[in-house]
């Protein structure tokens, strides 16, 4: 019996390595981490934990020990810029970091230091949150003020704080806003989020600020267009609609809903049918289907028409594009509306040019949390994710 047991693990273990030394991909453990801070085309990720200690992961063999540490008490998520540099709270200043020394710094608006009676008081600090970095590469702050949320963005010319208005009228976000509602356009400076009349977009940084509402669009999420020229959402009535930047208008899309669930981060994903053809352009978000689960469709962003990427009696979310668009990321869970324990997911990685070869499983995980992936990295064809408390890289393999 015991050479019989003996016989079945060597053959076990025998199948094991055959498939490994088959498998079309590989994976790199990066170490420790709780969650991830990315940018596309930056060759590094930014890794916290659970005790707000931060540190720079490089994707591509950029460094012999493979990243570094950032100084401690920074406060908060940081964020990244196209170039590279990392922004940050730190005290009672915004401060931007460069190869993981301090580089520059601002204080804090002046608005957050005056009391009622207008003498000086200390910063609100606790109370402030950096949103990321806006398509100018400049830092937006969202201040939680007893009023409500308020929004300030940075005035390049006259290197200030700009608190985000049109006359009398500020871009305040309703209360309780979450982190993932809250959205900064790429390709032009604007934010986003749901506003007491539905979604609005506030354009600034050249000229005179614009504002724009999707009137009575409340749906809990929304999504700039990769050109930041439109902000989709659900619209009051059945189906996807834009709101666009250039003209006031909001107009039908194509059917379906951009699907939601508290339990889980919402995102979306883009990418070209045909490389290089903006016209081209399709966007994968979650939907609900007709049996409340959340599948992965995708939609022209010209209007006409969407199609799924799969089905089935579970979920499927957290798309992610690799650069061409060809590799799609996404994660699968079934977990119960009714409960509030972090769903099991697992995440799977497929070839859209060879759909025939199937998903393949990557990784199980206890998710539900942000900033966890996947995510194409890189030059975009290396995906990033965290699994069991460690940062797993994932890259393929040339057939």
């Amino acid at each position: 019996m015991r050479r019989l047991l003996t016989c079945l693990a060597l053959g076990f273990l025998v199948v094991v390595i055959w498939w490994l030394a088959r498998a079309p991909f590989v994976v790199a453990d990066l170490g420790p981490g709780t969650h991830l801070v990315t940018r596309a085309g930056l060759k590094f990720v930014l890794v916290g934990n659970a005790a707000a200690e931060w540190r720079v992961v490089f994707t591509e063999g950029d460094s012999k020990d493979g990243g570094y540490a950032l100084p401690a008490g920074l406060r908060g998520w940081p964020a990244l810029d196209s170039k590279g540099d990392i922004y940050a709270l730190h005290g009672e200043q915004v401060v931007c970091l460069r190869k993981g020394a301090f580089f520059k710094s601002v204080e804090l608006p002046s608005e957050l230091k005056a009391g009622r009676t207008g003498k000086a008081r200390p910063v609100d600090a606790e109370h402030v949150k950096l949103v990321g970095t806006d398509a100018a590469d400049q830092p937006v702050l969202m201040w939680l003020s007893p009023g409500g949320p308020r929004l300030f963005v940075r005035d390049v010319d006259n290197e200030s704080w700009q608190l985000l208005a049109v006359g009398d009228d500020e871009a305040q976000p309703i209360a309780g806003i979450k982190r993932d509602q809250l959205l900064l356009a790429p390709g032009r400076r604007a934010a986003a989020f749901p506003g007491r009349d539905g979604w609005e977009a506030w354009l600034y940084g050249s000229g005179p600020v614009v504002r724009r509402i999707a009137e009575e669009c409340r749906g809990p999420q929304a999504a700039f267009s990769p050109r930041g020229d439109a902000l989709i959402v659900d619209g009051k009535v059945k189906g996807l609609w834009r709101l666009e930047m250039e003209e006031e208008t909001l107009r039908f899309m194509a059917e379906g809903n951009l699907g939601y669930h508290d339990r889980i981060p919402f995102s979306v994903a883009f990418r070209e049918l045909e490389p290089g053809d903006e016209s081209t352009m399709v966007m994968a978000a979650p939907q609900r289907d007709l049996h409340g689960h959340l599948q992965i469709f995708q939609t022209h962003l010209s209007g006409g028409g969407r199609w799924s990427l799969g089905g089935g009696s579970v979920h499927h979310y957290a798309p992610a594009f690799s650069e061409d668009g060809q590799l799609l990321s996404y994660v699968q869970a079934d977990f119960d509306d009714s409960s509030s324990d972090a769903p099991f997911e697992d995440i799977y990685l497929m070839n859209l040019a060879a759909p025939q070869r199937g998903a393949m499983h990557l990784a199980s995980r206890r998710g539900g949390r942000p900033g966890q992936g996947p995510v194409f990295v890189g030059d975009g064809h290396a995906l990033v994710y965290i699994a069991g408390g460690r940062v797993k890289q994932v890259k393929l393999v040339d057939d």
